[in-house]
């Protein structure tokens, strides 16, 4: 049976639902202005006739199609943030309807625990989570792909945020019944070099859990997060799966106990390729709402919106895929 939320903590929910809408607005009319800006940057080019001034016309013209492709990038961006945030629109409304929302399993959990039995769970989905998504695209260059998809979770359905990657490796080596360790070595290597404030970091074989403090920059204002991350390797004859789940919140949200976070649980499987490895990634993100205080809800300081957890994890994961490549090449 499903515990009704407080009121405070549908007024939360109502509030980041609001949020959403006027930020996809305003996305969206920044990739307009951007579309405009690069017809009109194309259209008003006139090359003069004389010729003195050609290299002064392959000079602007080189300017203007690095402005272009500029353009073209954060239009991509700007599309990938769209998409993210009717996605979570669309989960809230769900959310709103179904008080799905909070799970009292949520409150006063152990972490590690849960997180170990979420992964061991999760790995026993991986074929069925994998399969279902149509890989015949190249993702390699293309953002992440996103969708809206319904999903069990503890014998419960739940609507989750999909987030959807292929990217080639060809400094990657796959070794049958061993995987591809460098990559792996990567993993570790990440979370002992980083300049975390870590609470708790476990490594083992196969393994890593981290509890750290960071910050995450917000239209140019530093944001305090906190963040739960486990990892766990399983190396097969053929694919070296890996699994993880993790929990983002603010890091004054986590203090005064009223939280706002996004769960997270993610599915990687490596394949040996032609030359190297071949990458699919599936993320699953699901933001929660606990049962809250009296407290006014609407009073933000620095607790971020979910907007920004959000963006924070689907920045993490293109650091990942784009950065770990470009470190990997250099091991």
């Amino acid at each position: 049976m499903r515990t009704p939320l407080k009121n405070k903590s549908r007024e939360r929910m109502h509030a980041e639902l609001r949020h959403l809408r006027t930020l996809a607005v305003d996305l969206e009319r920044q990739r307009d202005e951007l579309q405009e800006r690069a017809s009109a940057s194309t259209s008003s080019f006139t090359r003069p006739p004389n010729e003195g001034w050609l290299d002064v016309i392959e000079h602007e013209l080189e300017k203007r199609q690095q402005a272009e492709a500029l353009n073209v990038h954060l239009r991509k961006q700007l599309d990938q943030l769209i998409q993210v945030m009717d996605g979570l629109k669309a989960l809230i409304d769900h959310q709103v309807d179904t008080e799905d929302a909070f799970d009292p399993a949520h409150q006063h959990a152990d972490d590690f625990s849960k997180f170990a039995e979420d992964i061991s769970v999760g790995y026993r989905m991986v074929n069925s989570i994998i399969d279902a998504v149509d890989w015949s695209e190249d993702l390699s260059h293309q953002p992440w792909r996103i969708e809206i998809k319904p999903t069990e979770a503890n014998g419960r359905e739940q609507m989750v945020l999909e987030l959807q990657k292929q990217y080639n490796n060809p400094s990657c080596e796959y070794v049958p019944g061993e995987g591809d360790t460098k990559s792996w070595e990567y993993v570790v290597l990440y979370f002992r070099s980083r300049s975390f404030d870590v609470e708790e970091l476990v490594i083992q074989d196969n393994f890593v859990f981290i509890r750290y403090h960071g910050t995450f920059s917000v239209n140019g204002q530093e944001i305090p997060m906190y963040i739960e991350y486990m990892t766990k390797r399983f190396v097969e004859a053929d694919r070296d799966v890996r699994m993880w789940r993790s929990r983002i919140m603010g890091e004054h949200e986590r203090k005064v106990n009223r939280s706002v976070f996004v769960d997270g649980v993610g599915w990687q499987v490596v394949q040996p390729a032609e030359k190297g490895t071949t990458t699919r990634t599936c993320a699953h993100l699901v933001p929660r709402f606990e049962e809250m205080d009296e407290e006014d809800v609407s009073s933000r300081g620095k607790f971020p919106r979910l907007s920004d957890l959000v963006t924070y994890v689907l920045g993490s994961l293109q650091t990942e895929s784009s950065d770990g490549n470009a470190e990997l090449a250099t091991l």
